[in-house]
């Protein structure tokens, strides 16, 4: 076998993205250029680059940037092969068949999360599918909770929006994790009346199970 060619600027572009998304998805260049022992100058222009081909977006308000939109290419890339495989769609129907509940699949793009996947069950009142929507991710939801707080402490369980979303509608949320990183996150809704916190901890329990098998099928 040939010996492998590593191009430099590319691993640095490949180092800034995975510092970016690893460091709360907000980063000045003073903090990348000192983090990774880079001159100003060096990561001024990677970044430049990537911000014109979309991969990163500055902050409108403040001097740093995050990942930008064009990532959403890539992982719906990595995720579409994941679901046309039938792995996180069959995670999500046996969590619907625990919960009896509307669950979704989302995963992170930049400031955001994407709704990827959901399933309802056979019930009179349900949530409403969201496949194909974003939402903020400092939005007050369960699943956004759990994005942010999964930046800070990557051992979370789960979250909850408590009809904090929708009057008369709970949410619980929690992530999915292979190898210590982050996928995506589920989210389970259905009306409070059903889905009291109780109830939702009593079945995320139960689903524990099933959420590991991430580590060996996913």
């Amino acid at each position: 076998m040939g010996k492998k060619i590593y191009i430099q600027s590319i691993g640095r572009a490949l180092n800034i993205l995975e510092y970016i998304s690893n460091n709360g998805n907000k980063c000045r260049i003073q903090d990348i250029s000192n983090d990774l022992d880079l001159n100003n100058s060096t990561v001024h222009s990677i970044v430049s680059t990537l911000e014109q081909h979309g991969y990163i977006q500055r902050d409108s308000q403040s001097p740093k940037y995050s990942l930008g939109i064009s990532t959403l290419k890539l992982c719906l890339s990595y995720t579409k092969d994941i679901i046309n495989n039938g792995k996180i769609h069959d995670i999500l129907s046996k969590i619907t068949d625990v919960f009896n509940e509307t669950t979704y699949f989302t995963i992170r793009v930049s400031d955001y999360y994407f709704y990827v996947d959901s399933i309802s069950p056979n019930r009179t009142i349900k949530a409403k599918k969201v496949i194909g929507e974003f939402e903020d991710i400092n939005s007050i939801s369960a699943i956004g909770k759990v994005y942010r707080n999964f930046d800070i402490k990557n051992d979370i369980l789960y979250e909850f929006d408590i009809e904090e979303i929708e009057e008369g509608m709970n949410c619980i949320a929690f992530p999915l994790i292979k190898n210590n990183g982050l996928i995506g996150v589920v989210g389970v809704n259905g009306p409070s009346g059903r889905c009291t916190k109780e109830k939702f901890i009593e079945k995320y329990n139960k689903t524990l199970q099933i959420i590991n098998l991430l580590n060996i099928d996913l």
